[in-house]
């Protein structure tokens, strides 16, 4: 198992239900793995992707087309160069991800810079 499973995998289950709510009109809440509870009044679906991995998690759990800003590097599925390249890992371009308006941004909690 890679090192960035085992965090995802606790993650993927609340970005799933952010994205699978459907047409819910109820508001969607799932804690991070800071513990914060993460509150979204309808279904994410401008969605910005701070690393790779999280890019192609996001498009195999059938997200690809609410992704919008990936990092770069993010170049699997290909489908993903599509989406705003908004910066490295460790230095992602803050300005641009804000033009974005995303509802979602995923990062990596030990890859992404503070």
């Amino acid at each position: 198992m890679r090192h960035w499973q085992t965090p995802l995998r606790s993650a993927l289950p609340a970005v799933l239900a952010l994205l699978c709510a459907g047409n819910a009109a109820a508001s969607i809440t799932v804690t991070d793995d800071f513990g914060n509870d993460i509150r979204l009044d309808k279904p994410a679906r401008r969605i910005v992707s701070l690393s790779p991995h999280t890019t192609e998690l996001l498009y195999a759990a059938g997200a690809g087309p609410y992704v919008i800003g990936v990092s770069n590097y993010s170049n699997y599925p290909p489908a993903a160069l599509q989406a705003v390249s908004v910066g490295r890992i460790s230095a992602v371009d803050i300005e641009k991800i804000l033009t974005l308006k995303p509802d979602l941004i995923l990062a990596w909690r030990s890859g992404n810079s503070a």
